[in-house]
């Protein structure tokens, strides 16, 4: 067979060792060494590509072996493992356990959303669906919100039981009338919600302008001092007056920095707002304005929401029952389970009323 060459070692009884196929092309030795426990493809590690055929794919299995990346459908590889349909078509992986119900996960035909199906290999009865706008769907294959839960059912567990339908889960069952009148009372209102500005990038923009001049001074201290010493560690040095001037940043600027920009990374964050009066914060106020006024440009800044403020002073006076408060006893946010329940009970009594009127 020309330009190939089999090697073979071992001639005693039970041997059976086929060393190696030698392409006999190149330096490169033993593309293929097969034993009596294993199968071995290029153990000179070369920079040698491995690529399986089918009949419709002519990269259905594709090992680059200068990037040591996987690929199945497809030979240009972006990451260690990647997988690629053609013409829009479903791609997916399915995992199961003899004898029972399987996962499958992936990326259906024509879509571009994640999707997770124990149902259907084509992924079109999806369990949970992630869009690529961040949306996250549970119950729904179009999620038009970060969060979108649309079961039909009315069986969402959220913070312990006192959100589920069912009577097994709830104790002391009664009537709740009375809650017209304290509707009333407290008219829900509408607003933008304030544009999200993430703690991280707050203490970015910070250091940047408290912080950068002292640690460039410092630093150019500390390369200077390199010069002026001929040890061998100067490197060492550099990077320890480095670090040292970064440290005195942080307690020259803002003794409780790490308080308050907390990793938790959110602008709603308590700490943040509990930073004392003064240059600091009058300056975060002020960049944080001036940034927000580009991103109420966009969409879903714009979009109203109607509802209850949880800390003003109507919900707080008629409502309180539907105000959440965190461990400190500052209010967080609306309940909405107990708000339907009073629109509910409010409804009943109004539609009383009605009744009486039309029969008098």
């Amino acid at each position: 067979m020309s330009g190939f060459h089999t090697k073979s070692e071992g001639t005693g009884p039970g041997s059976s060792v086929h060393a190696g196929v030698d392409d006999q092309s190149s330096s490169n030795d033993d593309q293929i060494t097969i034993k009596d426990g294993e199968i071995i493809i290029n153990e000179d590690s070369d920079d040698v590509d491995f690529r399986v055929e089918t009949d419709g794919n002519a990269s259905m299995l594709f090992i680059d072996g200068g990037t040591d990346r996987v690929g199945i459908g497809e030979s240009s590889l972006d990451a260690i493992l990647h997988m690629t349909k053609g013409s829009a078509g479903l791609c997916n992986i399915k995992m199961e356990s003899a004898g029972s119900a399987g996962w499958r996960f992936g990326i259906p035909a024509s879509n571009t959303s994640l999707v997770f199906d124990n149902a259907n290999d084509a992924l079109t009865a999806p369990k949970l669906v992630l869009d690529t706008n961040g949306n996250l769907g549970l119950g729904t294959t179009a999620p038009g919100q970060l969060l979108d839960v649309n079961q039909g059912g009315g069986n969402m567990i959220a913070d312990g039981y006192d959100t589920h339908s069912l009577a097994a889960y709830k104790e002391n069952i009664d009537s709740a009338p009375g809650y017209l009148s304290n509707l009333v009372a407290c008219s829900p209102k509408q607003w933008n919600p304030l544009p999200f500005i993430s703690a991280d990038e707050i203490k970015a923009a910070v250091f940047e302008r408290f912080g950068e001049d002292v640690l460039v001074a410092e630093a150019v201290e500390a390369k200077e001092a390199v010069y002026e010493t001929d040890d061998e560690t100067g490197e060492e040095i550099i990077v320890e007056k480095a670090t040292e001037a970064r440290e005195a940043v942080y307690e020259r600027q803002c003794p409780q920095w790490d308080a308050y920009f907390p990793e938790s990374n959110s602008h709603r964050n308590k700490a943040l707002y509990d930073m004392p009066e003064g240059e600091m914060k009058t300056w975060i106020d002020t960049w944080c304005e001036t940034k927000r006024v580009g991103m109420r440009q966009e969409p879903k800044w714009q979009k109203k929401r109607i509802g209850l403020v949880a800390d003003g002073e109507a919900t707080a006076e008629h409502l309180p029952e539907l105000i959440a408060h965190d461990s400190d006893g500052a209010p967080t946010g609306i309940s909405t389970m107990p708000y339907i329940g009073m629109l509910h009970s409010a409804i009943i009594e109004l539609a009383a009323k009605v009744e009486a009127l039309e029969n008098e």
